[in-house]
């Protein structure tokens, strides 16, 4: 199994939890974002909390959490493609310093009585761009710190990093607002930023000398390709959508039920948080014995039914006491479900694309959650606060037939482990990175008793192309020759083609061998790369047919090297 899932894998011992922080730097990192978390969270207590006093009704109260997480949704793709081109240190810097300002500002505005509903929503949703801009460049960064034994560990550590924050920054925002208002709290999470600013200021860049970077929009694509192509993000996808969608009553609701169910003003609030944070670091310190004895697709279902319950059950609440039981099953219950999926995406990831897959997983996630925060919200505004959260904890528990469509499988060590980079293919003419497009055509010779077996695994390598972003992937016979077969797909630049060539997995390459077995020819399959030109227009039309050969053969053969 890859490093990544070992701890998933029915053989061998879980992984040590602390491994990854025999890495000082990664361990450094690590408690810089932690406070920077902490930060947001008393961040979002202050915010929502705020927004009670500004307006009375449910549905704006839950769209704190909606602009929160909906740029999780519209901007991942972008921020996951910036993670994966450029250098993550840089990314998490922009991300940091734009958090930053954005929460000054809004201290210098609540200062001058400024902060209206929207005005507080506007900014929340600034200051959740900043999230989905820095969380891609994290999690990609993840793997370049640890060893691959200890990815894992470190996938796990950084959620209950998370959770951590959820559990004490809860308290601690009730104790700010309480003590300063919600003024305060803007002001200690623009401070909560700069410890991670330092330390990443303090980090030597990424040379960048000799390397193509992709285009941006390339960037994005091929990363919605691989996602499209992959059986494993495939199945994560829509099933961390579904739990998200269904979560966000409970996110969304949880200061009317500090409110209006127990009566509680926001150290009541916070004290629910920080429940639900409690229940989700204890739960993710026995994550790694979890993987070790059940099954990815089972850890999944055990985390949804959790959640199920406690939301259901929260609908009868009317005490504190019950409600932090039911706030600490489901905060267990969330890091049960989102640590397992997290490490599955890393597990089915290889590191060229982690950045975009994560975002991927991001926008599916935090999109759930930003649309179910608002839906649940206007469920409560029609039919009352108990008969949303009731629906909701019924929706989550309907989910878990999503396991029959999309079961949550772990990727083997040969489908994501590098089989490192390849060497520039020989070239004789002058070629520009940004020459294209490029057209590669590799001629087989099949004899017909191995026909079968060469479209099987012809089919296998067309997924393989497409998801690592080949283009027009088409497999031709000869006519003439029927022993004679041609593979040929496009990339769209040069510098395109070579980021391609250094994507192979090892079981891409075992895949290529079972395909190079069947070719019959005494030398190996013949590969030919062609690059677009513009023809130039002729001098003199007396000449034109000249130009492009007068005989009929001879044209012929101009276009097939076009």
């Amino acid at each position: 199994m890859i490093d990544e899932a070992a701890p998933i894998a029915a053989s061998g011992g879980p992984a040590p939890l602390l491994a990854p922080l025999r890495n000082r730097l990664f361990g450094a990192l690590l408690a810089a974002n932690l406070i920077a978390s902490l930060g947001a969270v008393i961040q979002s207590v202050s915010a929502s909390w705020l927004m009670t006093s500004l307006t009375h009704a449910p549905g704006m109260i839950a769209l704190v959490q909606t602009a929160t997480l909906l740029p999780l949704m519209l901007f991942s793709l972008a921020t996951g493609a910036a993670a994966d081109v450029f250098d993550a240190r840089r990314v998490m810097l922009c991300a940091q310093l734009f958090m930053a300002a954005v929460s000054a500002a809004l201290v210098v505005l609540h200062g001058q009585g400024w902060v209206t509903p929207w005005l507080l929503l506007g900014a929340t949703f600034l200051l959740g761009i900043g999230t989905a801009l820095h969380q891609p460049a994290w999690q990609a960064s993840i793997g370049k710190h640890v060893p691959p034994a200890d990815r894992a560990a470190a996938v796990t550590l950084s959620t209950i990093s998370s959770q951590v924050a959820r559990s004490a920054g809860p308290a601690l925002g009730g104790v700010v607002v309480s003590l300063g208002g919600p003024a305060l709290g803007f002001l200690v999470n623009a401070a909560s930023y700069l410890g991670l600013v330092a330390l990443l200021l303090r980090q030597r860049p990424r040379s960048e000398a000799g390397v193509h970077r992709q285009h941006f929009a390339t960037a994005i694509r091929s990363g919605v390709q691989y996602a499209a192509a992959s059986p494993s993000l495939r199945a994560v996808l829509p099933r961390a959508a579904a739990f998200g969608l269904c979560a966000g009553a409970v996110w969304g609701l949880m200061p009317l039920i500090a409110r209006d169910l127990i009566g509680g003003g926001p150290v009541v609030y916070g004290l629910l948080l920080g429940a639900f944070g409690l229940g989700s670091v204890t739960s993710g310190a026995f994550a790694p014995r979890i993987r070790h004895r059940l099954t990815v697709e089972a850890i999944v279902r055990l985390g949804t039914l959790g959640f199920g319950a406690a939301s259901l059950l929260a609908a009868g609440i009317a005490a504190l006491l019950p409600a932090l039981a039911l706030m600490l099953v489901a905060g267990a219950a969330w890091v049960t479900a989102l640590a397992t999926m997290n490490v599955a995406v890393h597990a089915a990831t290889p590191r060229w694309v982690m950045g975009r897959a994560f975002a991927a997983y991001q926008m599916a996630l935090f999109g759930g959650l930003a649309t179910g925060a608002w839906f649940w919200g206007a469920v409560a505004d029609a039919a009352g606060l108990r008969w949303a959260l009731a629906a909701a904890g019924a929706a989550m528990l309907a989910t878990l037939l999503l396991g029959l469509r999309w079961p949550i499988t772990v990727a083997v060590d040969a489908e994501t482990h590098s089989a490192g980079a390849s060497a520039d293919p020989p070239v004789r003419v002058s070629i520009a990175p940004d020459s294209g497009p490029v057209t590669v055509m590799i001629d087989y010779e099949i004899p017909p008793e191995r026909v079968d077996a060469f479209l099987e695994a012809m089919a296998e390598r067309e997924h393989i192309r497409r998801r690592d972003g080949a283009r027009r992937w088409a497999l031709q016979q000869d006519l003439a020759d029927p022993r004679r077969w041609v593979e040929r797909f496009d990339s769209p630049r040069w510098s395109e083609y070579l980021h391609y060539r250094g994507r192979a997995t090892t079981a891409d390459q075992q895949a290529e061998a079972r395909v190079r077995a069947l070719h019959a020819g005494d030398e190996p399959p013949r590969v030919r790369r062609f690059v677009r030109r513009q023809p130039s227009a002729p001098r003199h039309a007396t000449t034109s047919a000249d130009a492009l050969g007068s005989h009929p053969s001879s044209r012929d053969e101009t276009a097939a090297r076009g």
